[in-house]
């Protein structure tokens, strides 16, 4: 006679087990309890897979369902001391205690590793959505102090800049550096190193952003670059090159006061070309145009809707133009290479809303089709 197939009981069936049971098998098992009360002492209920089981006053049952369906559970209770396992089941029996220290400082790291490596702020972690969704995964996990957070950032920035000391010792270099302004009109210089390991894998590592409070003079940026090297023990005689950008500062920064080797970034290099041909003045007009229309569209959402609705009438996919970064050459070549795909419903729009400011003559949008097809 085949043996009867064990029930699957719901997820949220309510499970309880006595404190005097200590066999190690009951970590995993306990009784139903319906009410507030158990509802049958000959059955039992797995905690991992929410089977029931029958129970005669003996854990065998029990047991042969570890080492049948989940044996790697078993064979963890079976290598782990007595003192442990009492711990771990008092934990799991007495849920209103918190984590054990072990743990909780896993996890506080791990927790600190998501600020870190997502770039999130650490009051991120104190909203109610996130502190409801740890709290669903593992209740007694105690959600660290803004202090604790502070202290454990900084470990761990100190214990990652240690590590990379450690990987550029000994290394030649090549070196990167670029400035910035930050929203708030920070400026800062950033240096990148980029090197080949000894599996002869390219690594790059972004060193430091530093902000610069001076004026950006050859002077000045050469002794925060300078200054960044030092905090990695990395020797000027270690650096191949620097790539920096055209401007003379930067240049004269690398090679008048390091006295390193300057290499001009090829990419800034083809972006001052591209801007020269896209001064031409039948461009340069051309390409204002197209900036106003999409100023335009962004800030009428009445004209928005109504260029959405020709994109769906034409086939087109519905987009917005693109507003250039005048900085950048290819987000000028994204403006025209939009408009001269969206040139139906832009056209249209303006016929019918009568925006002669905005509107572009055939020669002109031949023009803008000829310059897109330089991609």
């Amino acid at each position: 006679m085949a043996a009867p197939t064990p029930t699957i009981m719901p997820e949220e069936l309510e499970i309880y087990t006595p404190d005097n049971l200590k066999s190690n098998v009951w970590l995993y098992f306990g009784f139903p309890k319906e009410q507030g009360k158990i509802s049958s002492k000959d059955k039992v209920v797995c905690k991992i897979c929410m089977t029931k089981l029958a129970y005669h006053a003996t854990t065998s049952n029990l047991r042969a369902h570890l080492s049948t369906i989940h044996p790697g559970k078993l064979e963890e209770e079976e290598g782990e001391g007595s003192g442990a396992r009492q711990a771990r089941i008092d934990s799991m029996l007495s849920p209103s205690r918190g984590l054990p220290y072990a743990r909780q400082n896993r996890a506080t790291d791990l927790l600190t590793r998501f600020v870190c490596e997502d770039m999130r702020p650490v009051n991120v972690i104190y909203g109610s959505g996130f502190q409801a969704f740890v709290h669903e995964l593992e209740p007694r996990f105690k959600i660290p102090c803004y202090r604790t957070m502070n202290s454990k950032i900084t470990k761990l920035y100190d214990t990652t800049k240690g590590g990379i000391r450690e990987m550029l010792r000994g290394e030649k270099l090549a070196l990167t550096t670029d400035r910035w302004s930050s929203l708030a009109t920070e400026s800062h210089v950033i240096v990148t190193a980029h090197f080949i390991d000894e599996d002869s894998e390219m690594r790059n590592v972004i060193l430091d952003t530093s902000e610069l409070q001076t004026a950006h003079t050859a002077a000045n940026v050469s002794t925060c670059i300078d200054s960044i090297l030092r905090q990695y023990h990395v020797e000027r005689e270690s650096v191949l090159a620097i790539t920096t950008d055209n401007a003379t500062n930067y240049v004269n920064a690398v090679e008048r006061y390091l006295g390193i080797t300057d290499i001009l970034c090829m990419a800034h290099t083809i972006n001052l070309a591209a801007r020269k041909g896209l001064a031409e003045r039948s461009v340069a007009t051309t390409v204002s145009r197209l900036k106003a229309a999409a100023q335009h569209f962004k800030h009428s959402p009445t004209d928005s809707y109504l260029l959405e609705s020709k994109q769906k009438l034409l086939g087109l996919k519905p987009v917005q133009l693109i507003n250039d970064c005048p900085t950048r050459w290819n987000s000028t070549y994204d403006t025209i290479c939009r408009a001269a795909d969206q040139q139906a419903a832009v056209a249209a729009v303006i016929m019918e809303k009568k925006l002669s400011c905005l509107e572009l003559s055939s020669v002109e949008w031949t023009l803008m089709e000829k310059v897109s097809d330089v991609g």
